[in-house]
């Protein structure tokens, strides 16, 4: 009663009107107004969460991390890969399916005189079921699609490749067999690859690479 007496001295003209058509209006009023408000309160962060949520997408895209393991085989396990089938032998790999794991040579990744990784990219790789002669390089493409590219490094330039900013600019020796100190398995993802320069190390491929 105390609230129709109050909407009363807001709106005189509502006085002579029985209760229940200031029930009606008194509900007609609320609902309004809390339409009105949610709709303020909703629409306006609608365009900053999307923004936030692109921003967050394009540093997750950019910030691939490097996976390590103590063994090249808990690098597969990690990745979700498996060796390919004997008709997936030599396809190209972006046409093999998600969570494969092959072999191909080193220098298909180098730089082309343009800086260009893989000269025209990763679509220029096919794989190979097994390792053998020039074809030493694995490299595993991930359940979710990832591409990487599996070495050898010594301690040292594990523990500073973690952090990107360690090794920017910066020529990292990944090597394709264990060799001294370079004996720790790691996966590279290739678009933190920026260049790559191949050579060899008492008959071991190694591949310098810039990351980003």
């Amino acid at each position: 009663m105390k609230v129709f007496e109050s909407l009363d001295k807001i709106i005189p003209f509502l006085y002579p009107y029985p209760l229940w058509v200031k029930a009606v209006l008194s509900v007609w009023v609320l609902l309004t107004a809390v339409s009105i408000v949610l709709v303020v309160f909703l629409r306006s962060p609608a365009g900053d969460t999307t923004r936030s949520t692109l921003a967050t997408v394009g540093y997750a895209k950019g910030a691939v991390s490097i996976v390590t393991a103590p063994s090249v085989e808990q690098l597969r396990a990690k990745n979700g890969v498996r060796e390919l089938l004997p008709l997936e032998n030599g396809i190209g790999l972006t046409r093999l399916p998600n969570g494969v794991y092959g072999f191909t040579v080193p220098w298909i990744i180098n730089s082309d005189p343009s800086g260009v990784v893989g000269g025209t990219g990763s679509d220029r790789i096919s794989l190979d079921r097994t390792s053998g002669g020039t074809g030493v390089m694995e490299v595993q493409k991930s359940g979710q699609g990832e591409v990487y590219i599996v070495g050898y490094v010594s301690q040292e330039r594990l523990v500073r490749m973690q952090d990107p900013s360690n090794t920017k600019d910066e020529s990292v020796p990944l090597f394709f067999a264990p060799y001294n100190e370079f004996k720790e398995p790691v996966a590279v993802p290739l678009r933190r690859v920026v260049s790559s320069n191949n050579r060899t190390v008492e008959s071991i491929y190694v591949n310098d690479i810039v990351f980003r």
